[in-house]
């Protein structure tokens, strides 16, 4: 009868060990998860702030090189099955270097600024 004592105590002992194990385990895991979710949000703002950016020189690169060489379809005075295609007008050789020169300087700037971010983020960590 005492030996079913002594196993009892043992075994209410080992169980409070474990539980106490179990605690420990579980805060190193809420930690680790609360770490990841930190760093993973720094990612994704660090992507979002690059992806904008990207998006940004895109659509500036897009409206300065977006030529005016677009054909438009003039319906004249003919009948509707025949159609005139306008020729575009072409850019002057100024225009055409003053836009180039722009975009250039976003784009330098573009990538000084994502530079200076990915430095950030780097001396961070």
């Amino acid at each position: 009868m005492e030996d079913a004592i002594l196993d009892y105590n043992e075994i209410g002992k080992e169980k409070k060990a474990l539980m106490v194990t179990s605690q420990t385990h579980k805060l190193a895991m809420e930690q680790e998860l609360a770490r990841l979710a930190e760093k993973a949000k720094k990612v994704s703002t660090t992507a979002l702030i690059i992806g904008g950016t990207a998006l940004a020189v895109y659509f500036i690169g897009k409206f300065f090189f977006s030529g005016r060489g677009k054909k438009k379809i003039v319906v004249g005075k003919k009948p509707a099955t025949e159609l005139m295609i306008a020729k575009p007008k072409e850019e002057s050789a100024i225009v055409r270097m003053i836009k180039e020169q722009i975009a250039l300087f976003l784009i330098a700037l573009a990538k000084e600024k994502l530079t200076a971010l990915i430095k950030a983020a780097e001396s961070k960590r």
